[in-house]
């Protein structure tokens, strides 16, 4: 299904999707406890929401978004210790915070941030060494100081955005051919730099 996606087959990614849930589906009949299984479930949810959040299709977005926030959340629950299902959770948040932002309800896309923020610092509990978790977190105040933008709320967002920007800048420095990180950094700056230019406009112009 995420080919048919990259192709920008739009309906036959979907199409291609359902037969995916059918699959696992049956194989969840015969065995509903395997974690593996169960974490794919809302992996398929969540990508399936990232196809119609890529069509504009919002309502379709949300709604698979929270099936995948659900299913995650209750495999946390039950597994704290499960770092890829953390992950997968914090993924999820953070999607549905941009999907929000763009529809225009940047209050609840601030609690889906948070939120992603919160699991990603759990993730950091369970695997301090690893990177994947500070990058996650980075990304998520980012999407969280766009929120807060959105919301007109500029010296929250000037006030977030700079210890992320310097997460950022500190690991693009270990991989700088690591075109994922860049991007998250690139993204950084825009929004660091937006943050700066609504500050000094405020108070009529006045830095804040």
């Amino acid at each position: 299904a995420s080919i048919e996606s990259y192709r920008g087959r739009s309906e036959a990614a979907l199409a291609r999707w359902a037969e995916e849930r059918a699959v696992l589906d049956a194989a969840m009949a015969r065995q509903p406890d395997d974690l593996v299984l169960r974490r794919l479930r809302g992996e398929l949810h969540y990508y399936l929401a990232r196809e119609h959040a890529k069509r504009g299709r919002y309502a379709p977005a949300r709604a698979a978004f929270g099936e995948a926030i659900a299913l995650d959340g209750e495999l946390v629950a039950q597994h704290p210790d499960d770092v890829a299902s953390l992950s997968q959770l914090a993924a999820a948040h953070d999607d549905l915070c941009i999907l929000e932002t763009e529809d225009g309800r940047p209050d609840v896309a601030l609690v889906h941030c948070q939120r992603a923020v919160e699991a990603r610092e759990r993730q950091r509990d369970r695997e301090p060494e690893a990177f994947a978790w500070e990058v996650g977190r980075a990304s998520a105040v980012v999407r969280a100081a766009d929120a807060a933008l959105a919301m007109g709320d500029a010296r929250t967002a000037r006030a977030t955005i700079g210890p992320a920007v310097a997460v950022l800048r500190r690991r693009v420095a270990t991989d700088p051919s690591n075109s994922a990180w860049q991007s998250h950094l690139g993204s950084a700056l825009w929004t660091q730099c937006n943050a700066e230019l609504e500050t000094e406009h405020a108070g009529d112009g006045e830095r804040a």
